[in-house]
């Protein structure tokens, strides 16, 4: 399947689906059956890998077009006699493509239990299983499930059986809301694009591992930009620095990196921020913090230069290439973040707002107005509470969809911004979004986002002295090296320290070079 990083709406997709039928005459039978048969080839890879015993896999069967995928799919494991297969649908009286499958089956010798009829013995079903399929709803649901729909719901997620969902964990819509009722997956077999819904950061874990099928739409559907109209791409990891040093390279044109912040308490954090930028190739990175900061960063790597949180803000922004302000900066005010933006931007100078930053612009005062007013380059790194206040700030209520709120977030060119969760999502300064679905475990350890400022510093400045990318690929960069120390380190386990270990090591070699 091709263009397989789109991510679309709900309604985009049902469109996609209305036009592949009624423009290019693909009858809708067969787009279910394409899509069943490959979803069943997807499960049985991980249903049934080989030699052992046979396992039970329950398919659950609702009204729609996912009920009727999940028939197809019932079918092909029942004629390969690879699963013990029971069915469940949902109503006794069938309809349209469902009642169609469902015929097929019966006509197979299968016997089925409904749900409205014989609830109890839905659930010995569910309790014996080793799999379960979910496709009760899909991608077209407005509202949370209704009420009667709960204890099937309940069920299923608590079986002990491993569940794949169809399309997405039923219950789960563009616009859900935490406390609506959805089904916990550990695999979700997408039928077409991928679904926005199952990028929310809130509900990114009730869809497991995520795979794609393809039933056969034409690619110029979703090329189309009359039916998909919304720029959601996931993002493409970057493994080689957009912005390679000459061979004649110094230090003074391999990116100058400031990193500002610091506290009695969070003496580290600016310091890993500025041992990330280090380790991603900056040629010269300058620390501005409180004596106990520029203690450790001496300890650990005496050629960062240091200096205490009384340095001239002008000519420290005139030298940097990239300042990152905020890292552990627990007292910091509305007045000293202006003063250093105003600087940077006098400067030229890229910024990174990360941490306290973030909670002195979530206040709405002249600090955030500069930054809006600003033109220099600047990336905002909150994690998703810190994003919640800054929506809020913005007069965007907290329980709004995450896809709207960021559409309505203010905006300017070159202000990009980064929602860091275990699936983060990166706004462009176009307004276009991109999913980075990391998934890392490893990076879910204290340090881990000063580490990850550290390095977006680094990636903007070398970008800026060499003049040799675009922001974008710069930052794609900075946050694959990011992920991509992750994964080294989630073998080893680890702190923060160790995560900037295992992002210098990418440097030094292998996909991950300067």
């Amino acid at each position: 399947m091709v263009h397989r990083d789109r991510v679309v709406t709900a309604a985009e997709m049902a469109e996609i689906d209305a036009r592949a039928q009624s423009v290019f005459g693909i009858p809708a039978v067969v787009l279910m059956e394409n899509a069943g048969q490959a979803a069943w080839r997807t499960l049985r890879r991980h249903a049934a890998p080989g030699e052992g015993a046979i396992p039970e896999i329950v398919f659950i069967a609702g009204t729609g077009n996912n009920g009727g995928d999940a028939l197809v799919m019932a079918r092909q494991c029942l004629v390969e006699r690879v699963a013990a297969v029971t069915v469940v649908t949902l109503r006794r009286e069938l309809r349209g493509s469902v009642a169609a499958q469902w015929d097929i089956l019966e006509r197979l010798g299968l016997l089925r239990v409904v749900w409205d009829d014989d609830p109890d013995a839905c659930r010995v079903a569910c309790g014996r299983a080793d799999w379960i399929v979910d496709g009760i709803t899909g991608t077209g649901l407005r509202s949370p499930l209704r009420n009667e729909l709960r204890p099937l719901l309940d069920a299923v997620n608590g079986a002990e059986a491993s569940v794949c969902a169809i399309d997405v964990p039923s219950g789960l819509r563009d616009g859900a809301a935490t406390g609506d009722p959805i089904v916990a997956a550990d695999l979700t077999i997408v039928t077409g694009y991928l679904k926005r819904a199952l990028f929310a950061p809130r509900f990114r874990h009730l869809a497991g591992t995520i795979e794609c099928v393809d039933p056969g739409f034409p690619p110029s559907l979703v090329e189309d930009a009359a039916i998909v109209t919304g720029a959601v791409r996931m993002m493409p990891e970057v493994t080689v620095s957009p912005s390679p040093p000459r061979r004649d390279a110094h230090k003074g044109n391999r990116g100058r990196v400031l990193v500002v912040g610091g506290a009695d308490d969070t003496a580290g954090a600016p310091v890993l921020a500025a041992a990330a930028a280090q380790a991603m190739g900056a040629g010269m990175v300058r620390l501005v913090a409180p004596a106990a900061s520029q203690a450790a960063m001496l300890a650990r790597d005496p050629a960062v230069m240091t200096g205490g949180p009384d340095a001239d803000a002008a000519a420290l922004c005139r030298w940097a290439d990239a300042v990152v302000i905020g890292p552990g900066w627990l007292d910091l005010d509305d007045g000293a973040l202006t003063r250093w933006f105003r600087e940077a931007e006098a400067a030229g100078t890229a910024v990174v707002m990360d941490a306290a930053a973030l909670r002195v612009l979530s206040r709405g005062a002249d600090a955030w107005r500069s930054v809006l007013g600003g033109t220099v380059p600047t990336v905002l790194t909150p994690h998703v509470g810190e994003w919640d206040a800054l929506a809020e700030a913005c007069g965007i209520d907290r329980g709004t969809d995450i896809w709207e709120a960021l559409t309505a977030f203010p905006s300017r060119p070159g202000l990009w911004i980064l929602v860091k969760s275990s699936v983060s999502l990166l706004r462009t300064d176009s307004g276009a979004v991109e999913i980075v679905d990391g998934r890392v475990p490893a990076l879910a350890t204290a340090g881990s986002g000063d580490v990850l400022a550290g390095a977006i510093g680094a990636a903007l400045a070398r970008a800026r002295a060499g003049a040799a990318a675009e922001i974008a690929s710069a930052l794609r960069w900075a946050v694959s090296r990011h992920l991509a120390a992750g994964r080294r380190l989630a073998a080893t386990g680890g702190s923060a320290t160790a995560l900037v270990d295992a992002l210098q090591r990418d440097d030094r070699g292998g996909a991950g070079r300067a």
